[in-house]
């Protein structure tokens, strides 16, 4: 079978574009074959040697000794381009549709049979991750502590660690289709008892980064704040099944944090404070086990603020320092680069393509390929900007619930957007008001010079005049957030304040979490986050809303 050269030329060709197999004056013979009804296909009495191949029982093409890649290939695709619950693709017949549902089991019952396979389904892997859209969720940020034995230890997103001080933990998560929030769970019988000492800090591909915090006994019996950074991968080139990698923590070992403050006295630097609140720290993935983290500073000791870069590639073992220049996307005479690096306070940072981005939402972004050897930031200017939303007047809670840096079209497009209090441009004040608000986002242009443009505007009229929006609280848009694979979606929280009761008591409140087409103006999904008495965790929502953070794993 594997010296057949006319079967592996016809499998070859469907390798090729299926529009441009169309066009092919002669297109193969197996493709003519798939584009017919099942029913004809059925009764050809000579198909070609090539479907035949296919329509052969699984165990007999597993016994086949070198079966031609560009079959698992074939096989690959077709499953991947099915396999979604969307309308089947104009492109595909049915005869088509039809032979490549059952293709997943097949090619995963021929790599456990054929000793030849594991090179060629490597590649088949990579094809198929290739053609498969992602598989998303939005996580909450909120970690469910599971320290009894209710932590759901057989869960298959279950693994493994211990953390610097030696404590054993454990993490797995819950995934729930979008727009329903996906959950992470912690049992960590040794861990502190009190607040959030795991927190989701960023992700990107199968890989997530978390914030691990505890103290540690330094000198006359204090205590001291200790870091760990862990990343948590879906999969690795190894396995499929979920892992956990501590990385060299930022600060120092447990016995270099001791010795310093015990020699130096016990200091809180603004910069172990940002860390504790992971505000500048995010995480690229390039492939399978193949990561970056990196952290970027301004160093203000001296006249200057100077950025420093700390990057940790997966293929390392240690934190490399970097000292990138900084050059604008667009050079202005009044831009004064000096006066926005003192004052940079990053917000969130963001994966886009093969970059991190880290925002300032009262300043721009600063984008950077931080696995260069010489990297360089760019810095771009957000397309709008009110002067009276800053960390100053409003502080970070609030730049980040009405600004959202993300991405869309599987991290592949950066976006923008802004709950702008339209009635209040020039004003001394940010008061948002229910009523008076529009949302707008924009894209980033890179063909056109790294330039922004304006998508949609949808204001607070156009909301509430919808029918659908008829059961949701009338509060400001908060949180806003992009879709993985919908550029025109964006989802934010309506949180309506806790109420006084009859009897003097108050209620919960309400957290709504609401998708909208800002195309369409339509609303896409509506769902109740929280106002239930008995979520452990419904005080906490309430008062220390955080946005939620997208994730991109494929299943």
């Amino acid at each position: 079978m594997a010296s057949d050269p006319e079967l592996v030329a016809e499998f070859s060709a469907l390798m090729r574009p299926l529009s441009a197999v169309a066009r092919d004056y002669k297109p193969s013979a197996v493709f003519s074959a798939l584009m017919r009804q099942p029913s004809a296909m059925a009764s050809d009495p000579k198909p070609s040697a090539a479907f035949s191949a296919l329509k052969r029982p699984p165990a007999a093409m597993a016994s086949e000794p070198e079966l031609p890649e560009d079959i698992i290939a074939l096989l690959v695709r077709l499953s991947a381009m099915t396999a979604s619950d969307d309308e089947p693709s104009d492109e595909l017949s049915p005869a088509c549709s039809a032979l490549a549902g059952s293709t997943a089991a097949t090619v995963k019952r021929l790599a456990a049979r054929s000793p030849a396979f594991p090179g060629m389904l490597m590649r088949a892997r990579d094809l198929k991750a290739s053609f498969e859209p992602a598989a998303w969720m939005v996580l909450d940020r909120f970690v469910r502590r599971r320290d009894d034995g209710s932590f759901p230890a057989d869960c298959p997103t279950a693994a493994s660690l211990t953390n610097s001080r030696g404590d054993p933990f454990d993490v797995c998560l819950q995934i729930s289709a979008p727009p329903q929030p996906s959950t992470l769970f912690l049992r960590w019988p040794a861990g502190p008892t009190e607040g959030e000492p795991l927190q989701p800090v960023g992700a990107h591909g199968g890989a997530l980064l978390l914030l691990m915090h505890y103290s540690i006994p330094v000198r006359n019996g204090f205590a001291f704040p200790m870091i760990d950074y862990i990343v948590y991968e879906a999969k690795s080139r190894a396995s499929t099944k979920p892992s956990l990698r501590r990385l060299p923590p930022l600060g120092g070992t447990i016995d270099e944090v001791q010795a310093r403050v015990n020699a130096e006295g016990i200091r809180t630097s603004k910069l172990l404070l940002r860390r504790m609140d992971s505000l500048d720290i995010g995480i690229i993935q390039l492939g399978l086990g193949v990561f970056a983290v990196a952290e970027l500073h301004m160093d203000t000791t001296g006249s200057k603020a100077q950025p420093e870069l700390r990057v940790f590639t997966s293929d390392s073992e240690q934190w490399v320092l970097k000292q990138p220049s900084i050059v604008p996307a667009h050079q202005r005479d009044d831009l004064d680069m000096d006066h926005i690096l003192w004052y940079w306070e990053c917000d969130a940072v963001v994966p886009f393509q093969n970059l991190l981005c880290w925002v300032d939402y009262s300043a721009g972004v600063m984008l950077s390929n931080v696995l260069s050897s010489d990297p360089e930031i760019l810095f771009l200017e957000l397309p709008a900007r009110q002067h009276c939303l800053n960390h100053d007047q409003v502080g970070r809670e609030c730049m980040e619930a009405y600004h959202m840096l993300g991405t869309t079209n599987a991290g592949t497009t950066l976006k923008f957007a802004f709950v702008l209090w339209h009635d209040g441009i020039g004003q001394e004040r940010y008061e948002p008001h229910p009523y008076h608000f529009s949302i707008t986002t924009w894209t980033l242009r890179e063909k056109d010079g790294m330039a922004w443009e304006q998508d949609n505007v949808v204001t607070a009229d156009e909301l509430w005049a919808l029918d659908e929006f008829s059961h949701l609280p009338r509060e400001l848009p908060l949180y806003p957030s992009f879709s993985a694979d919908d550029p025109n979606a964006i989802s934010f929280v309506l949180k309506r304040e806790p109420r006084e009761q009859e009897d003097g008591t108050y209620d919960v409140g309400q957290i709504w979490l609401v998708a909208i087409d800002m195309m369409k103006k339509t609303l896409k999904s509506s769902i109740l986050y929280t106002n239930d008495k008995d979520d452990e965790l419904s005080e906490r929502k309430m008062r220390y809303l955080e946005p939620f953070l997208p994730v991109d794993f494929t299943r």
